[in-house]
């Protein structure tokens, strides 16, 4: 099922650990669906237009059953449809977050320097703008409007 131009609700779902306990990771309430549609449509598509590259989705939405299973948090964003990581082919993680950071509104932002993957979040109530970089396993957290870029 298409949920945006280039994207489907399957890319969002694959979970290699419910593959690995053969469970499904079907989403259990609608409001999910349409936050991770709105996610996909405010920011990844017009991030990927952009970029014009593939954005890879490493991890989507979590049932609980998944979340459990891969040790997320109980409130993690995953769990609701608010939440996804991913990576853009061919670009620069660095390039990808500053870019997010500038054009869209979003709620958390994690850029991860030793895989450079990026975990992104989008509320349709008062986003926090909260960029993180994880550094060898140490975050450094700074609300956007404050945040150095220089610290990159």
């Amino acid at each position: 099922m298409k949920i945006a131009k280039n994207f489907t609700l399957e890319e969002f779902l694959k979970s290699d650990t419910a593959d690995q306990h053969n469970i499904t990771n079907d989403i259990d309430d609608l409001q999910h669906l349409v936050n991770l549609t709105a996610l996909t449509n405010t920011i990844l598509q017009p991030t990927r237009d952009h970029f014009k590259q593939f954005l890879i989705i490493t991890s989507g939405y979590r049932n609980n059953q998944v979340n459990s299973l891969v040790s997320g948090s109980d409130t993690s964003q995953h769990r609701t449809g608010q939440a996804v990581d991913f990576y853009v082919i061919d670009k620069k993680a660095k390039d990808v977050v500053m870019y997010i950071a500038a054009n869209y509104d979003f709620d958390q932002m994690i850029y991860y320097t030793a895989t450079g993957h990026i975990h992104l979040s989008y509320t349709f109530d008062t986003n926090r703008k909260q960029l993180m970089i994880n550094r060898d396993g140490k975050l450094e957290i700074s609300n956007i409007n404050h945040f150095s870029l220089q610290k990159f």
